[in-house]
């Protein structure tokens, strides 16, 4: 769920690039192992964020900042830490009112979220513009602790910690998250025009749960894809996976990574295929036995 910002090209300084790599791993592995209900994902994300926000906060206190240095950390570090956690709790809200009618209600629901961002966009077009052009020009008022001069009037400060906030590290943070919701829903949105009944609740869609392991369920996946059992070999991996994942409510998380691990197995690396084929034939010789 990347997106295009400045503060993406910008190296993170040695001493908070650890701490980002790992929130990151972090938010990676939740995805890809966890079973629970997507919301309790996101969930478990919006924690992990939380927990990685306070050890970077921890790490800010006990560092003495050049003017430079400062800069840097509330233009780029911060807002990269802090977009994760503003992303994953409009994606738990997008989620949580999510409708369960026709696809009709479904799209216009999601589009309405992207108008919202729209707006926020729009009636933050300056300061976007600044942000994404790379401009310095007020980075001493913006990005510098002690230029916090109207603090409870300003509405871009949400942290009442003042030795960990400034006047607009919030407001980058959060066009950083705004376009990874953006592009959060135009997938959903584009995932809805190829699939037309996966808008439907999931108890009427389809009733069954996938209760065996998310590694198992790309490894099916991947087995399906290589098969060219869909659309004559030429469906996508991204479009089967996508598909699977809505159709049993799964959320796959980075699959790619799950199948590169699947692939370093030392024993058998199609587990759950090498149990279904044991088992259906197993089934086949009772059937024959009777």
């Amino acid at each position: 769920m990347e997106n295009r910002t400045p503060s993406k090209d910008a190296p993170l300084p040695d001493a908070f690039r650890s701490l980002y790599e790992n929130m990151m791993a972090g938010i990676e592995m939740l995805q890809v192992e966890n079973q629970a209900p997507v919301l309790t994902t996101v969930k478990k994300c919006i924690e992990h964020v939380r927990t990685s926000i306070t050890t970077l906060k921890e790490q800010v206190s006990a560092t003495t900042f050049t003017h430079k240095e400062e800069i840097t950390f509330f233009k780029q570090v911060k807002p990269l830490f802090h977009r994760h956690l503003i992303f994953w709790i409009g994606v738990f809200n997008i989620e949580l009112l999510r409708p369960v009618g026709g696809r009709k209600a479904l799209e216009k629901y999601l589009r309405k979220q992207l108008e919202k961002l729209h707006q926020f966009f729009t009636s933050n077009s300056g300061f976007y513009i600044y942000v994404r052009s790379g401009e310095t020009l007020m980075d001493d008022i913006y990005f510098v602790r002690d230029k916090l001069d109207d603090y409870a009037s300003n509405p871009h400060c949400i942290d009442s910690d003042r030795s960990f906030t400034t006047s607009h590290d919030y407001l980058v943070a959060r066009i950083l998250a705004s376009e990874m919701l953006q592009d959060y829903l135009n997938r959903e949105i584009s995932f809805l025009d190829k699939n037309p009944t996966a808008s439907l609740a999931p108890s009427a869609a389809f009733p069954l749960q996938w209760t065996a392991s998310k590694a198992g369920l790309v490894e099916l996946i991947y087995a399906l894809q290589s098969g060219g059992v869909y659309n004559n070999g030429n469906a996508e991996i991204k479009e089967i996976a996508d598909y699977f994942g809505k159709l049993f409510q799964v959320d796959l998380g980075n699959y790619y990574h799950t199948f590169n691990e699947i692939r370093l197995r030392k024993k058998s690396r199609t587990q759950l295929l090498d149990q279904l084929k044991e088992k259906v034939v197993k089934k086949m010789d009772e059937m024959d036995e009777r």
